[in-house]
């Protein structure tokens, strides 16, 4: 069997820089994506409630 060189790239400053700020863009997107997300479920919710309740309709369990 044979070695297996492997080699590291070490980055600069500017490319460590660059790699957090992208990474901390891409942290705050995912954020706004969740509270998006939970924002369109609870519309979804609130208008399938409203549906099934009906026009001042008694509530049948």
């Amino acid at each position: 069997m044979k070695n297996v060189h492997t080699r590291q790239i070490i980055p600069n400053k500017t490319q460590s820089t660059t790699t957090t700020t992208t990474d901390r863009k891409l942290d705050i997107l995912a954020a706004i994506a969740a509270v998006l997300t939970l924002l369109a479920a609870i519309i979804g919710i609130y208008i399938a409630w409203k549906n099934l309740r009906g026009h001042d309709a008694p509530i049948v369990i």
